[in-house]
């Protein structure tokens, strides 16, 4: 039998069971190549047909193909290089949704009945099976080829015994979704797919209603909307964005209070105050500030290995991608960039943020006035932080002149150390060929890492007047107030969370 040409595309991606959209132009306007136009679009790119080429066809398929995963169809308008705008239809043409349940126990057979009424098709594997066939389900003792494990698949895992073994066998599938329940460990896995504990938090015990919640949670994966556990807050982990010198405050004032922190960084930290930063692990792989050791990890699962050894570790993740696959309860934005670099409300169970860039209850639950001053440290949980100056605060009445800036670009050699007692009009440094000069008489508490690369401008180093009687081998008062705001606000709002 010969069919009309595309017929066969069609047909193959339908026996095949594969998603695809059919993406058609309802209307244009302005320049457009095209005035009609239709193309067919799977997860694996354009199959056939056209809408007018270029960078407009390429959009499209990438919207068709986002919402074939979420099984969606959109109508929407996208414009074209030329100014010109073209109305389409993104028609989803979904496959079977389908479970893949592991364990028959009372929670995993209960949670395969409502998901087959919900049209899911659904299998139940279990070597000690004992149920009969039941409308909508298909039992059987082991996995086999006639499970089909694609990216409209999910996989609810119910025995704990076994979930490292099953994981280990549906890890490299390209599942979308996998559930675990009460296995000790999962929590922390990195891979993003991962839910556990598994079900939303909905105060039932029972068998029927755990399975009702672990079905809600299916269901809100399938449908694009938050999956995550309500319950699988990590309640005694932090996560800190920065560990500069203010932020290795506010770290080392939580480790001390019992909660375990996770600090992220960049790859190029432009620390001064080094040695009461834990920034510097990222260049010496460790760091030891006032008696706690920082370490530099490299992935998820030596982020707990380090933590359950008693040490802060320190991820490269500027991004702060790790709050993809885990959920802190609390999250704390300590990178003084005085704008928001992406932290968010709903990243973490408490969200707090130093300084200004900021406004609670907007864009975090409360914000840490960081000018110094009478309101130094405090909780703001409405509005934000004082504006920053520029403009160090007094020390003996030195301000301005305490911080030095880089004369020019270039690489930085050192003439002094941090801790030594320097003279007004002596180098400390250099930058490139240009000498640094210390403005005035004291110790020089802060210096920038030698070998560095620097802007003209960079802040590069630190004199306190105070010298030999000024500390840099402690965090300065300014961090331990701020760290005090901190650690009240994490308390604070983990109560209102219920932990």
């Amino acid at each position: 039998m010969r069919f009309m040409p595309g017929y066969e595309k069609l047909l193959d991606l339908f026996e095949k069971n594969k998603a695809y959209a059919i993406v058609s132009i309802i209307s244009t306007s302005g320049r457009t190549s095209r005035k009609t136009g239709r193309m067919v679009v799977s997860l694996s790119g354009l199959e056939m047909g056209t809408i007018g080429g270029g960078a407009l066809e390429q959009k499209a398929i990438l919207l068709a193909q986002k919402h074939i995963v979420l099984g969606r169809n959109i109508e929407m308008e996208i414009e074209n290089e030329a100014g010109g705008r073209v109305r389409i239809l993104v028609d989803v043409v979904k496959k079977e949704r389908r479970v893949v349940i592991f364990g028959s126990g009372h929670v995993g057979i209960n949670t395969a009945r409502i998901l087959s009424y919900l049209s899911f098709e659904v299998f139940v594997i279990d070597e000690r099976i004992s149920y009969e066939k039941e409308a909508g389900i298909t039992f059987l003792r082991a996995l086999d080829s006639n499970v089909v494990l694609d990216e409209r698949t999910a996989v609810l895992i119910f025995s704990p015994r076994e979930a490292e073994r099953i994981y280990s066998d549906i890890k490299d599938t390209p599942v979308f979704f996998i559930g675990i329940m009460g296995s000790r460990g999962f929590d922390r896995c990195y891979d993003p797919r991962v839910r556990s504990p598994l079900g939303l938090e909905l105060g039932g015990e029972s068998p029927e209603e755990i399975a009702i919640s672990v079905s809600s949670q299916l269901l809100a994966a399938f449908n694009g909307a938050d999956a995550s556990s309500c319950s699988s807050y990590l309640d005694d982990v932090v996560v800190v964005r920065g560990a500069g010198d203010l932020a290795s405050g506010v770290i080392l004032r939580l480790f001390n209070a019992g909660y375990r922190v996770i600090a992220l960084e960049c790859a190029k930290p432009l620390v001064i105050r080094r040695t009461v930063s834990f920034a510097e692990a990222v260049y010496e792989n460790k760091a030891v500030v006032e008696g706690v050791q920082a370490q530099l990890v490299e992935d998820k699962a030596e982020i707990w290995r380090t933590l359950d050894s008693g040490i802060v570790p320190i991820l490269i993740d500027p991004d702060a991608s790790i709050l993809d696959s885990i959920r802190p309860l609390a999250l704390v934005d300590a990178i003084m960039a005085k704008k928001n670099l992406g932290t968010k409300k709903g990243r973490a169970g408490i969200t707090i943020a130093l300084g200004p860039g900021f406004s609670a209850p907007d864009d975090v639950d409360a914000v840490i006035e960081t000018r110094r001053g009478h309101n130094l440290g405090r909780i703001i949980k409405e509005g934000s932080a004082e504006e920053n100056t520029g403009i160090p605060g007094l020390v003996m009445g030195y301000g301005k002149e305490r911080v030095i800036h880089s004369p020019g670009p270039g690489v930085v050699h050192h003439v002094h150390s941090i801790g030594d007692i320097v003279k007004k009009g002596e180098i400390i440094c250099y930058v490139g060929s240009s000498a640094v000069l210390a403005p005035i008489d004291g110790m020089l508490r802060g210096l920038i890492r030698q070998d560095l690369e620097v802007e003209e401008g960079l802040k590069i180093a630190d004199i306190d007047p105070r010298g030999k009687d000024a500390s840099f081998m402690t965090v300065s008062d300014k961090a331990m107030a701020i760290a005090g705001g901190v650690l009240e606000a994490v308390d604070c709002y983990k109560k209102l969370l219920g932990r």
